[in-house]
């Protein structure tokens, strides 16, 4: 079984971004994750997923 682990720092957790919460996913449990059932998950161009909108069906 793979390991995965999630990177954080102060640096994300500090809403730097005027209300954005950041994920960083470079060792994400959740990349494979299936979108069937996911509305509104957004990956910007750095890898990093928004949640404010994320729902699950």
């Amino acid at each position: 079984m793979a390991e995965f682990r999630c990177k954080a720092s102060v640096d994300h957790l500090i809403n730097h971004d005027a209300g954005v919460n950041w994920i960083d996913l470079y060792h994400s449990p959740y990349i494979n994750v299936s979108r069937k059932n996911i509305e509104h998950l957004g990956q910007n161009p750095f890898g990093r997923f928004t949640l404010e909108e994320t729902v699950k069906k």
